[in-house]
């Protein structure tokens, strides 16, 4: 018998928690992403309602301006929509 002794079914509980961590750690970046955009949809909305214009939407953001104006577009065109409902337009564009 060899001094090392292969264990699968700990491996296989090493490998299962390696990969639960790994995807933990991807749907927290994308709920983190998803967060974000849903803030910005939420400050473009407010923007809108208080009458600026475009281009100082645009200007507010880091965002491209294209993306922006997308969303500016969907924003005046769905103006009752949930900000999840939103984002799936948006984001389908």
């Amino acid at each position: 018998m060899s001094i090392f002794e292969y264990d699968q079914e700990a491996h296989m509980k090493h490998l299962k928690k390696e990969y639960y961590a790994d995807g933990w750690e991807d749907g927290k970046e994308e709920g983190e992403a998803v967060g974000a955009a849903l803030n910005l949809i939420s400050l473009v909305r407010k923007w809108i309602k208080r009458n600026l214009q475009d281009k100082e939407i645009v200007d507010l953001t880091e965002e491209s301006p294209e993306e922006i104006l997308k969303l500016i577009q969907i924003l005046k065109e769905h103006p009752n929509t949930q900000d999840r409902e939103i984002l799936k337009l948006w984001k389908a564009l």
